[in-house]
């Protein structure tokens, strides 16, 4: 019947049985494979019900398994389903969508073959003049038939830009279709997707929220894709849809590493173009970065009052801005205060036992003997620091099991969270921000950490009573016992001043700052002594003589300029915290003759301020020395101002007395002595140390 020239009717009965005989079990389909020819040819014919039905039959079958779909590829299914895309018969172009999407179900990175055939039947030509077509229909008459005819060409849309993203890792990018046709005709898609998401959210047709997702997927399929997106940003900047820098600012980042979260690298290339300070205009926030010392001391120093202001982004308001990082005004004097009261001297010093017991617990886990190799130390540093900061800032130490998924989640942390926030700047971007924030674990990891804060302190407030009353009854026993820094801002919560979510989030901050940053900073100075040895035996030779006895003062940096010395090179060299977080001017203000409006973001470049030749001689070399010069201009590693770190003393005295520690009692050594230790960091919001391993030798 199928194959019946004579009557039309029979072969549309014959096409409508096997449609439904496919859509049965597998044993079912299989029986009709031998009628996939003769479907494939009915594609062409001039009766578009047939072709509907047939089309429809191919699509089931296609959806049954790989192997399926392959034989359909392998008997040339693809010329004529992508020629009925220019049907103008809604029906028709719903069920052509249906069955390319069904063959597109499977990965065909590795068939060039069939992906060529995509670019050479022009199917994106096809498509841009579909959904062109449909969303003027759409305007015209509000018909919610053409909705879902859109909605299917959008979903077709998304799939075929997934492949070739996928394509794109397994082939060289001249693979892709032409760049020029891509470019005019993906622009296009672009700019309507653009303008049906304005229609989305204006409309008070519920029909169309079925785009809403299909637009999403493609928006960011789009942004994330450089091949795609890099000829849209041409194209945009050179027609001024796009007037905003952060066209720049993404293109460069794409273009240099085929990533969009290297913001650092980004800041610093636009730093060597525009010298010092530039302005930045990130969508609808008017931006300036600042860059060198002369620079950052006119506004955070001299001028400190009206920069001290923390610039709070969306994506930072997370925690509703009850932290100590993104408050502003008396609330964050108040949790300031709390930090500070408890970094005296005579305070950080009684850490020194702790300090010290950590650092050698450490070193009994990774150390065997001289000749065992050490891998993945940077697991272990963090681990330590770790230690150090829940003893200080809930005074509590915790079991591996546990250790290890803090860990993890603040280094993915910090990795996520240094990508660049679309929607933080042109808040119609958030679609893409949502596809790219699913794709890491941003939020999931933020959650995990103050749910730990958050349970350790909802224990502490069901106990509060019972703690109180051991203090009152074992009087000079709690006078020796030091109070833990969640104790100190409990307290406040129990005295009016700040609020619960304060305690909660203050408490995270502090234990993310602390472990991720002094972690890095540590990792990174050990990899530059093993690649330079000489420097590390200079450091040993000065603690052997200059101290004695393993009880370690705050004082004792003073008896030891180089090891201080090299302990700030690695500050500059790797800044750890490349960008800070961003500040705000609270006023109009003048800067060196550039005038800077009241509620501007304000950038402090450390990046390229601790790295440029401009302002280091061998900016990229590790020279401790430079710092021993009492006229060598500082490094601001912990940035500067009003906002400069609060645990700055703390974080001095454990990098101090961890790296002494572990100087004095083992010489470090590359495994591999023709392969230097990796400096290469990974940027994120913090630049992250890479893994390493090395070789402990006990010193005599």
């Amino acid at each position: 019947m199928l194959n019946d020239p004579l009557n039309d009717q029979n072969q549309l009965d014959a096409a409508w049985c096997i449609t439904n005989i496919a859509s049965c079990e597998h044993e079912h389909t299989e029986s009709i494979s031998m009628a996939t020819p003769l479907l494939i040819n009915h594609l062409s014919t001039r009766n578009s019900t047939l072709q509907d039905q047939c089309a429809w039959a191919l699509g089931n079958i296609a959806l049954d398994s790989v192997e399926q779909r392959d034989v359909l590829l392998h008997q040339g299914i693809l010329p004529p389903m992508i020629e009925m895309l220019s049907s103008k018969i809604p029906s028709l172009t719903i069920t052509t969508c249906f069955t390319l999407s069904s063959i597109l179900s499977e990965n065909l990175a590795k068939k060039q073959s069939y992906l060529d055939l995509f670019k050479d039947n022009k199917i994106f030509e096809l498509l841009n003049e579909q959904i062109l077509f449909r969303k003027l229909r759409i305007d015209k008459t509000n018909n919610n038939y053409q909705i879902e005819v859109l909605n299917y060409l959008l979903w077709l849309l998304n799939d075929i830009l997934f492949q070739f993203d996928n394509f794109n890792q397994q082939y060289p990018t001249e693979y892709i279709i032409n760049e020029t046709k891509l470019t005019s005709n993906t622009l296009s898609i672009f700019l309507i997707i653009i303008e049906l998401f304005t229609n989305i959210f204006n409309s008070s047709n519920s029909s169309l929220s079925l785009l809403v997702v299909p637009c999403i997927r493609i928006f960011g399929l789009v942004v994330v894709k450089p091949t795609i997106f890099i000829p849209i940003l041409r194209e945009l900047q050179k027609s001024n849809k796009l007037e905003s820098l952060i066209a720049s600012i993404i293109y460069s980042s794409v273009d240099n590493k085929n990533r969009l979260d290297n913001v650092a690298y980004s800041i610093d290339k636009l730093y060597k173009q525009y010298g010092p300070i530039y302005r930045l205009r990130l969508g609808n926030v008017e931006t300036v970065v600042l860059t060198g010392n002369e620079m950052l001391e006119e506004c955070f120093l001299k001028k400190k009052k009206e920069f001290h202001e923390r610039f709070v982004r969306t994506s930072r308001k997370q925690n509703n801005g009850l932290d100590i990082i993104h408050t502003n005004g008396d609330y964050w004097h108040t949790l300031k205060n709390v930090v500070l009261t408890e970094m005296t001297t005579r305070k950080i010093k009684s850490y020194q036992p702790e300090i010290q017991y950590q650092v050698e617990n450490m070193i009994s886990q990774i150390y065997k003997d001289d000749d065992s190799i050490v891998t993945n130390i940077t697991f272990s540093i963090k681990e330590m620091l770790l230690n150090i900061m829940l003893k200080l800032v809930f005074g509590t130490h915790e079991n591996l099991e546990t250790k290890s998924q803090l860990i993890e989640s603040i280094t993915r942390f910090f990795q996520s969270s240094g990508q660049f926030i679309y929607s933080d700047y042109v808040p119609f971007l958030l679609p893409i921000d949502i596809i790219n924030l699913t794709r890491n674990s941003l939020f999931k990891d933020f959650k995990v950490l103050t749910d730990y804060s958050k349970s350790i302190i909802d224990d502490y407030e069901k106990n509060y009573d019972e703690y109180n009353n051991l203090s009152k009854t074992n009087a000079d026993e709690s006078e020796q016992r030091k109070k833990s820094m969640m104790e100190c801002y409990f307290e406040k919560y129990k005295e009016g001043e700040i609020k619960y979510e304060s305690v909660i989030n203050s408490s995270t901050n502090l234990i993310l700052a602390g472990t991720d940053s002094s972690s890095n900073t540590l990792s990174f100075l050990i990899a530059a002594l093993i690649n330079n040895p000489e420097i590390q035996e200079k450091i040993y030779s000065e603690i052997t003589h200059n101290l004695k006895g393993d009880d370690i003062s705050t004082s004792d940096h003073l008896k030891c300029p180089f090891t201080v010395a090299a302990i700030k090179e690695a500050h500059r060299l790797f800044s750890v915290a490349p960008l800070s977080e961003p500040h705000q001017t609270s006023e109009d203000v003048e800067i060196m003759g550039y005038k800077i409006s009241k509620g501007t973001q304000i950038i402090q470049n450390l990046y390229s301020t601790h790295r440029s030749d401009e302002y280091w001689e061998n900016a990229l070399k590790f020279i401790p020395e430079r710092f021993l010069n009492p006229k060598e201009k500082p490094s601001y590693h912990f940035s500067l101002g009003l906002r400069q770190c609060l645990g700055k003393s703390f974080a001095d005295y454990v990098l101090f007395t961890t790296t002494v520690t572990l100087i004095r009692n083992y010489k470090f050594c590359n495994p591999n002595p023709s392969v230097p230790i990796s400096e290469e960091g990974t940027f994120g919001l913090v630049l992250n140390c890479p893994e390493y391993s090395v070789q402990l030798k006990k010193r005599i």
